[in-house]
């Protein structure tokens, strides 16, 4: 599909919602800008469960190669003109939300021309994705916060024993502590040493804890922004030099650099970029992990080092921040999560979906408005939205940006998270700081189905939905929005088990 179809698809989508929901106010918003952030990008089918098919592209100005896409059960069906993009004409009547005609397919994957696909550097930033060796001390890997049958989310503020960040109150162990991912143990680093451990004094000598989720890295590729604020934008700039290495559609890279660095997450006090390639540059990889796909396990097995890869990947042996990022950004983006039983459905396949669904989609679009910002087919949005469950936040989310700590905030804004796979997600909490009202799907429809703390944005009101509605539209974002290959952790969502893990019980 190309941006063309994409926008033509989601204008759509806008004229339908437009119709139905009334309670909107104004048209549907829509990830046009997210695809045209990417325009004259390499426009990219998503790869297969087997990308061995697809043959290796470099930047160069010949045309991009497309790489065959996953099977989703059909081809989509025919759609109907366009309206073009200055009228401002809107039809009157609404169709079937079940015309699937209505809906954009699943968009393609975009690489930026700067990075283009290829297998080996696929499997190389997958290599990396998963490789504790990443952090100071070998204890975290990008993956260990972002799992595929968590949703590509953290399953272990899920886990007994977890203890979150102390929150508001300042304490640890109290109800309003954030379920955010621990992180390693406070330390310092030693230049080609090993770190030193420290004393926190809020975590002591266990893992620091971030104060927000782990955001879904599955069909993140769609973003033109990172992190629940957005603070990281689409440019890619070398950490060490400055320089843009990507003017535009690098969300990926310009993110994956960011924990390897932060103290929270991957790093020790004192940590810089140079002192953690020389760390990767000499790792063998995957050295800590066990139980590995093919994939890794011939890339594993076929070098001594990092180095090595990176030769075959890149033209020679330097080990650079930019380089990790676009391998790791590379990998993330065949996380393609596009056999959902709704894309299934979407495809032509009646059955994919229970009649059950089925209601709580066309609730998920009329009645409950969901749809005004969780817009199809990605069922969400790069834009930050006023938080409409706190009067007062201590989080602020998009509101804090420059600010050094958090404090109380009478306009919080987050990212409207997207709703696909929500259900591998919520066992430990669905938004911001996973607690309630957005602990599960059940009580955060419950929530909205009241009166909003504040009137914040335009499809925010009491939904009044029944009982059954309610269970309807549960079933239908729980369900018919989860891929099973990611909640089966199969290809493109396998991965190795980490030493952080422990043996397999």
């Amino acid at each position: 599909m190309s941006v063309q179809v994409l926008r033509d698809g989601t204008l759509r989508a806008v004229a339908l919602l437009y119709a139905l929901c009334s309670a909107c106010g104004e048209a549907n918003p829509s990830p046009i800008g997210d695809a045209e952030s990417a325009a004259g990008a390499q426009a990219v089918d998503p790869p297969s469960a087997d990308p061995g098919k697809a043959e290796d592209t470099d930047a160069s100005d010949e045309p991009a190669e497309k790489v065959s896409g996953p099977d989703t059960g059909g081809t989509a069906p025919t759609v109907t003109e366009a309206p073009s993009e200055t009228s401002t004409e809107m039809p009157t009547e609404a169709p079937s939300v079940l015309d699937r005609t209505q809906w954009p397919a699943y968009p393609e994957v975009v690489f930026p021309p700067e990075n283009p696909y290829g297998e080996d550097k696929a499997v190389l930033g997958k290599l990396l994705f998963w490789d504790e060796q990443l952090s100071s001390n070998d204890t975290v890997a990008c993956g260990t916060c972002h799992r595929p049958a968590a949703g590509g989310s953290d399953p272990r503020p899920a886990e007994p024993g977890y203890m979150g960040h102390p929150g508001a109150d300042g304490l640890r162990g109290t109800e309003d502590d954030p379920k955010g991912s621990p992180g390693i143990a406070a330390c310092m680093e030693v230049p080609d040493g090993a770190p030193m451990p420290l004393m926190d004094e809020v975590f002591n000598d266990g893992p620091r804890v971030g104060r927000r989720r782990s955001m879904t890295v599955l069909d993140a590729m769609f973003w033109n922004s990172m992190f629940w604020d957005g603070r990281v934008d689409d440019v890619l700039r070398d950490p060490i030099t400055n320089e843009v290495i990507i003017p535009k559609g690098a969300a990926l890279e310009a993110q994956a650099l960011a924990p390897v660095v932060n103290t929270a997450e991957m790093a020790c006090e004192g940590r810089q970029w140079d002192m953690a390639a020389r760390k990767i540059a000499a790792a063998r990889p995957l050295a800590l992990a066990s139980e590995l796909p093919a994939d890794l396990l011939e890339a594993q097995q076929s070098v001594a080092t990092y180095s090595e890869l990176f030769e075959k990947v890149f033209g020679d042996a330097e080990v650079t921040p930019v380089r990790v990022a676009m391998a790791i950004a590379t990998y993330e983006r065949t996380l393609v999560a596009n056999q959902t039983p709704w894309d299934l459905w979407h495809a032509g396949d009646d059955d994919a979906m229970s009649e059950q669904e089925k209601r709580g989609f066309d609730l998920f679009v009329v009645k409950g408005a969901c749809s005004c910002c969780h817009s199809l087919p990605l069922f969400g949005l790069p834009a930050l939205v006023d938080d409409g469950f706190h009067e007062i936040s201590w989080d602020g989310g998009g509101a804090e940006m420059g600010m050094d700590r958090p404090g109380n905030y009478t306009d919080p804004t987050f990212r409207t998270v997207t709703v696909r796979n929500a259900g591998l997600r919520e066992a430990a909490g669905l938004l911001h700081d996973g607690l309630a009202p957005g602990h599960t799907l059940d009580d955060l429809m419950a929530a909205y189905n009241e009166e909003p703390v504040r009137d914040v944005h335009m499809c925010r009101r009491a939904l009044e939905l029944t009982d059954q509605e309610l269970e309807d539209l549960v079933a239908f974002s729980r369900n018919a929005l989860t891929d099973p290959r990611a909640k089966s952790e199969q290809a493109p969502f396998d991965r190795p088990r980490l030493a952080s893990e422990g043996p397999q019980p």
